[in-house]
């Protein structure tokens, strides 16, 4: 499926990016799926591990590179218990 987000130049098409410190990490422009593909790569992440999911924009300056990151949700995995965790501020 595609999703055709519409927008004007003064509103950037929101991007989301997600990663596990030392780990796995993704990009998406949809907030609910960078969120679940934290929370299910935490699943198989070693006990302990802990991840962010921030909005990011790209450059201006034609680059490869996000700019304006805003933490949306934070997620870890339970030393103990094994357990996910996903917070949002």
């Amino acid at each position: 499926m595609i999703t055709v987000h519409q927008s004007s130049c003064s509103e950037p098409v929101p991007i989301y990016t997600w990663d596990i410190v030392g780990a796995e990490c993704g990009v998406t422009s949809d907030q609910a799926r960078a969120v679940g593909n934290l929370c299910l790569a935490l699943q198989n992440a070693p006990p302990g591990s802990t991840g962010v999911v921030r909005r990011v924009t790209l450059s201006l300056t034609g680059l490869a590179i996000y700019t304006n990151s805003r933490e949306v949700a934070r997620a870890w995995r339970d030393r103990e218990t094994g357990e996910v965790t996903c917070t949002r501020p």
